[in-house]
């Protein structure tokens, strides 16, 4: 059984791409692949949408995730979609901001990623792959 598969709800948590097989590919190369970058680690999944990706990397061994999204109806969609999969409140974060408010802080993460290649915000447009990426390694 694929990853997606086993957690059903993140098909119905937004309308982007909640195709199984285009969800259940991504995981294969984004987290399965990268498992062992993600273990232990504090990761800041940076547009974190409806809080897949978190997901996905704490189920991965990720010590702690901090999802960033400028979408509070999908912040609220990966708060209780963590909680209907009873993850410890205490292992995950979802803010409502801008990536920028948090990329550099000491501390707040070991590793981080996001699942898009470039986007926008009034701070200026951020660029990045699927790759794992350790802190600094990010242009805009």
């Amino acid at each position: 059984m694929d990853f997606f598969d086993q957690f059903e709800r993140f098909y119905t948590t937004s309308q982007t791409s909640p195709f199984p097989h285009r969800l259940n590919g991504r995981h294969e190369a984004i987290i399965a692949r990268n498992a062992d970058k993600l273990a232990g680690k504090r990761i800041l999944d940076i547009g974190s949408h409806d809080g897949r990706w978190a997901f996905a990397a704490l189920k991965a061994g990720a010590a702690h995730v901090v999802g960033v999204e400028p979408r509070m109806e999908l912040v609220e969609n990966a708060r209780k979609t963590f909680t209907h999969y009873r993850i410890d409140a205490a292992r995950y974060e979802f803010i409502q901001g801008d990536a920028f408010e948090f990329l550099g802080q000491e501390g707040a993460a070991s590793t981080w990623y996001c699942a898009w290649a470039s986007t926008t915000t009034p701070c200026g447009t951020l660029s990045c792959s699927t790759e794992l990426n350790e802190p600094g390694r990010i242009s805009w």
